[in-house]
């Protein structure tokens, strides 16, 4: 009988001990579609689409997520070189003037396949080496960073340059060749290839 009720008092203590110091229940971030989609945005480093959807939602802390969305600039160069590309290689050197709070984002494509992304920081040189073909040079400018993705979102400024009215730039192999943006200098390269221009265009068309 006195065991029976040892048994009873241990219980009721064991009862009493864990209703009273029970964990509290860890607060669920409250996560509406627009925080859900946002999240979906990352994984694809798709930052600015990200941002966007992250200030559309009402969770507590979408805000701070979305500032987290504009990203530090990278160091001036090749930020993205795809693995297939093949030919000739042939250096590039470009050479920008530009404030320090500019970037500059070029995106080199050849018959429709990116090849290579190359980033600049305020004013800089860069060099790379790039398979011999027919080109699209694509431009970006601005100052906020969404990623390789999105460049610098829609508030940015998109062009692709034009040779004699051509977007498509014939590059060969076992040279070289530079170019100068917003710079005065005399560039006898690009000069020699024709009348060098561009053509202004969308950030949607910019990223496709």
């Amino acid at each position: 009988m006195k065991t029976r009720w040892n048994r009873v008092a241990c219980m009721l203590l064991c009862m009493i001990l864990l209703c009273g110091f029970a964990l509290p229940a860890v607060a669920e971030t409250e996560i509406d579609a627009s925080y859900q989609q946002a999240l979906e945005y990352l994984k694809e480093e798709k930052y600015y689409s990200a941002y966007e959807a992250f200030m559309d939602s009402s969770a507590p802390d979408s805000y701070e997520q979305a500032q987290k969305c504009k990203i530090a600039w990278p160091k001036d160069g090749e930020v993205w070189r795809t693995s297939s590309g093949k030919g000739d290689p042939f250096e590039f050197t470009i050479k920008v003037n530009q404030p320090d709070d500019q970037a500059m984002f070029l995106r080199f494509i050849r018959k429709g396949f990116k090849i290579s992304y190359v980033f600049i920081g305020g004013s800089g040189t860069v060099k790379l080496n790039l398979p011999a073909g027919t080109y699209s040079i694509k431009r970006g400018i601005g100052r906020t960073w969404y990623g390789i993705e999105e460049a610098f979102g829609p508030n940015g400024y998109y062009e692709t340059m034009t040779i004699n009215g051509s977007q498509e730039i014939k590059l060969e192999g076992g040279g070289g060749y530079s170019f100068s943006i917003n710079v005065t200098d005399y560039n006898p390269d690009m000069q020699s290839m024709g009348n060098v221009d561009s053509d202004s265009e969308s950030w949607e068309d910019f990223n496709k």
